[in-house]
Parts: C-alpha cells; sequence; structure tokens
C-alpha cells in the first residue's frame, strides 16, 4: 500500500471513529443542569383532526411548575405541581389540575435525553415515549 493511501485510509479511519463516538454521545447526568431546566418550555403537536395542540411548560428555580395546554391557541387544560432533577431524572408531581388525573400520571418520571439552551428532549419511564419541547423566547 502506497503512503499516501496509507494515510488516506488511516485519515478516513479516524473521521469515522470521530464521528460515531460524537453520534453516541447524550447527556451525562453530569452536564444536566437545574439552572438551563428552568424557564418556559412549548411542545407542539398536531391532533388527528388537524387541531395545532400545543403544551406550554413553565419551570420555576423554586422547584414548581405550571402547564398549559392549548388547541389552536385555546387554553382546555392547566396543571401544577413541583419537579425535581436527580442526575438524567425528572420527576414531576402534580398538585392541581383542571382535569381528572390518575395516580399514574401525578407522578411522572422522564429521562432527560437532550437539555440545551433551546431543545428538551424527555423520554417518559412509563410509555417510552420521546418528547421534545423548544425553549420559548
Amino acid at each position: 500500500m502506497s503512503n499516501r493511501l496509507f494515510r488516506f485510509s488511516l485519515a478516513t479511519a479516524c473521521f469515522q471513529l470521530l464521528a460515531c463516538t460524537v453520534l453516541s454521545v447524550g447527556v451525562h447526568a453530569a452536564e444536566i443542569s437545574k439552572e438551563l431546566l428552568v424557564g418556559t418550555w412549548t411542545l407542539t403537536e398536531f391532533a388527528p383532526n388537524g387541531a395545532k395542540v400545543e403544551t406550554i411548560a413553565t419551570i420555576s428555580p423554586d422547584g414548581t411548575f405550571t402547564t398549559v395546554g392549548t388547541a389552536n391557541a385555546k387554553p382546555f387544560m392547566h396543571y401544577s405541581g413541583k419537579w425535581s432533577l436527580k442526575d438524567d431524572k425528572l420527576t414531576s408531581t402534580i398538585l392541581k389540575s383542571d382535569l381528572a388525573v390518575t395516580e399514574a400520571q401525578k407522578n411522572q418520571v422522564d429521562s432527560v435525553l437532550i437539555l440545551n439552551d433551546r431543545e428538551l428532549v424527555l423520554k417518559s419511564q412509563s410509555n417510552g415515549k420521546r418528547e421534545t419541547y423548544l425553549r420559548k423566547k
């Protein structure tokens, strides 16, 4: 193998290794900051009938949160409670709600997959559903 081909093969292998490393890196518990979690986050989805459904969650530094659900910009639910963060687990407990909630819904644990200044990606421990929230400006 020529020296030039060897260097090209080595560079390609290093690039592939770097790409695999970057793609496999998730949020590490030490990187999750309560301060970064605090703020207002919006989840936007579309119902089967085409209605735009938004969940707007405000996470406060005192360990409380409020959530408002809207359909086509009209509020249809409101709930509030307390939250805590341990390692990569975000636990939320609903204390007040406009709608009836089950015990399982009152206490939720989500894994924080991504948290940065723009995006919060959670994975539910109960059903595995991933939700992507965007920081509201």
